[in-house]
């Protein structure tokens, strides 16, 4: 969904938030000016003095933190420096018509740029990929994800804009638009993917859509609110005990213990023979 606001900033400057390569990531999502908090850092290295830059990380020449604003912040997921990240979008969030380094009493962005929408927003838009306060690994217990990080970004916001507003009568809040699951622009998304690469082999729009997860909210809840047939597979959060032993799947039309078994049930329910697949 990213790359349905991508032209919203085309020749604008934006903050992508990631793992390593979150640049050519949101390159390929169709942003043309993307910096990175490294970007940053190798700027002005005390904006977060924990750290030293990476003395072989190369600055793009589009990349003018003196003079041009951040108009955005993109947060593809995987931050792996949250103290850094943080630092870095609380800078964008505070600083006056997105030029970093630049303040104002508001704790916002000035109304008359071009980042600031005044009727909505106090700060630059801030776009997550993503909010699930969980996902599961190789490790026995589930570990943070990229919700996790949203809510300590929230009240770190929360709090440095209070301070900086002090004529706020209460907490100043993080606006946030968010594109993940559960929500339906996730799976409408899927859904127009699948509709254009059967168009490209001559084949009409599927008519059923099945979705495959762990997470009983995010994937299966999510994927039957918006139309979508969900098995759920206990090979992750499920499997972890993430529905606090209710026994809740959101709906999944079925449970299943692999991925493999998931695809067979699938392939079963749309009445799909498969040689090979043992129909007892």
């Amino acid at each position: 969904p990213l790359r349905d606001v991508a032209p919203r900033y085309a020749g604008k400057q934006v903050l992508a938030i990631g793992p390593p390569g979150v640049r050519e990531l949101a390159v390929s999502c169709g942003f043309d000016r993307p910096l990175v908090s490294e970007d940053v850092l190798a700027w002005r290295p005390q904006v977060w003095q924990y750290r030293l830059p990476d003395p072989a990380h190369i600055t793009p020449a589009f990349v003018d933190l003196d003079n041009d604003p951040v108009e955005a912040v993109l947060c593809f997921g995987g931050s792996v420096d949250w103290g850094q990240d943080i630092q870095v979008v609380c800078d964008v969030l505070l600083s006056s018509g997105g030029v970093l380094g630049r303040t104002t009493s508001t704790g916002g962005s000035s109304s008359n740029s071009s980042n600031v929408d005044a009727t909505r927003r106090p700060h630059a838009p801030v776009y997550f990929s993503n909010d699930d306060m969980l996902f599961s690994n190789s490790f026995p217990t589930p570990r943070l994800g990229d919700g996790a990080f949203l809510a300590a970004l929230r009240a770190v916001y929360a709090r440095r804009a209070s301070e900086a507003d002090t004529a706020a009568s209460s907490s100043v809040d993080l606006d946030v638009t968010i594109f993940g699951k559960p929500r339906g622009v996730a799976f409408a998304f899927a859904r127009a993917a699948l509709a254009r690469a059967a168009a490209a082999q001559g084949l009409p729009a599927p008519a059923r859509v099945y979705m495959v997860g762990d997470n009983p909210r995010s994937d299966a809840a999510g994927a039957v609110a918006a139309g979508l047939t969900a098995v759920l597979v206990r090979t992750g959060l499920y499997s972890d005990g993430a529905d606090g032993g209710s026994g809740d799947t959101g709906g999944a039309a079925a449970v299943v213990d692999t991925v493999a078994d998931a695809v067979e049930w699938i392939l079963k329910d749309a009445g799909v023979a498969v040689a090979g697949v043992d129909d007892g």
